[in-house]
C-alpha cells in the first residue's frame, strides 16, 4: 500500500515542493485567496478591538476585584495582572477561546456547521481542516458545554 504525503499546513497544495506550471500557480493562488479570506490572521482582524471592549469583572484565578492592565498579547488583546494572586490573564482566560489560534469568526462558523448536523468530513472540508482537528474542536466544545451545564 502506497503512503500518501502528510501536509503540514492547510495552506499547502500537493505540488508546493516542485516547480509549478501556470495552471498549478493559478490554482494555488485561488486556493490561498480563499484560505486567507476564511482564516484571517488574528492580528489582522478586528477581533482584538471587539475583545478589548469587554473588561473582566474579576480575576478568573482567585476572584479578586483588584487587578490592573498589564500590556497586550501578541494579537493585541488587553492583558491584566491580579494584585492579590499576581497571575496574568485576559478576557478569554478560562473560556473556550483561551489560547486560541483561530479567529472567533472561524469558531462561529465551525459551531454553525456542527449545530446544523453537518458531518465531520463536510465540516472539515468547509473549514479546510483535517477531520482529526474537527473531532478535537467538537470534543473541546462539548466538554466546555458540559462544564456550563453543571454550573
Amino acid at each position: 500500500m502506497k503512503k500518501t504525503k502528510y501536509f503540514a499546513s492547510r495552506r499547502e497544495t500537493p505540488w508546493d515542493s516542485t516547480l509549478r506550471d501556470y495552471v498549478q500557480e493559478f490554482i494555488r493562488n485561488e486556493y490561498l485567496d480563499d484560505y486567507y479570506e476564511k482564516h484571517p490572521a488574528l492580528s489582522e482582524s478586528n477581533e482584538a478591538s471587539l475583545l478589548n471592549a469587554f473588561v473582566p469583572v474579576c480575576c478568573p484565578n482567585c476572584g479578586s476585584l483588584q487587578f490592573t492592565r498589564k500590556g497586550f498579547t501578541s494579537n493585541g488583546i488587553q492583558r491584566y495582572c491580579c494584585k492579590d494572586c499576581g497571575k496574568r490573564f485576559n478576557i478569554l482566560t478560562g473560556t473556550l477561546l483561551d489560547n486560541h489560534k483561530i479567529s472567533i469568526s472561524e469558531w462561529i462558523e465551525f459551531c454553525l456547521n456542527l449545530f446544523r448536523h453537518d458531518s465531520i468530513s463536510s465540516t472539515s472540508a468547509n473549514n479546510k481542516n483535517s477531520t482529526t482537528t474537527t473531532a478535537y474542536w467538537t470534543k473541546k466544545l462539548f466538554c466546555f458545554l458540559r462544564t456550563i451545564r453543571k454550573a
